[in-house]
């Protein structure tokens, strides 16, 4: 019948908790929305509010974003424009310097091929902000993983897989070792 129905659909707010609120949180916790495109990010970016937008992020399972290869795609224009000025040299200049020097200790390796193709201005940005300005260490950082691309060039060109992870270099300990964060 329909009281019967009616109750096996109880919304949050008969139980006792109000909407947005999950059992075992404090008052004082706080969750925000992380950018999950491109538009998103570029919107963070440029200090317009994304509060009012809704994500635009469509499920792969109903025809929306879908990972055909293992490569790194190649970000939007706009996130590579936007942001510190002395941030985008500095990740300028250290994409050259890599990419002179990758060309340069591995003869062997295709200016198009793909290793190339990942060392865009925007893996360049992520790098330095994780070695966060050290020109020596992104230099060495940034050369070795192209190497590690080219070493195993096979592995990362037939990659077939949708991101469900993400790690990072967050820090580094008193020892100077890396701090990976991934989840």
């Amino acid at each position: 019948t329909q009281d019967s129905l009616d109750s096996s659909r109880v919304a949050p707010a008969r139980l006792g908790l109000p909407f947005g609120k999950c059992r075992g949180l404090d008052e004082e916790d706080e969750f925000f929305d992380c950018a999950e495109t491109d538009a998103d990010l570029c919107r963070l970016r440029s200090d317009i509010s994304i509060a009012s937008t809704p994500s635009t992020r469509i499920p792969e399972s109903y025809g929306g974003i879908s990972f055909n290869s293992g490569w790194h795609q190649t970000s939007s224009p706009c996130l590579e424009e936007v942001g510190d000025p002395t941030e985008i040299a500095n990740a300028m200049a250290l994409l050259g310097r890599t990419r002179r020097s990758f060309s340069e200790r591995n003869p062997q390796a295709s200016p198009e091929g793909p290793e190339m193709d990942w060392a865009n201005m925007a893996t360049a940005r992520r790098l330095w902000r994780a070695c966060e300005g050290n020109v020596r260490r992104a230099d060495k950082a940034f050369l070795q993983a192209m190497e590690i691309r080219l070493r195993d060039r096979v592995l990362y060109t037939t990659l077939r897989f949708q991101k469900c992870c993400d790690m990072r270099i967050i820090g580094y300990d008193q020892e100077k070792r890396p701090v990976v964060y991934f989840c």
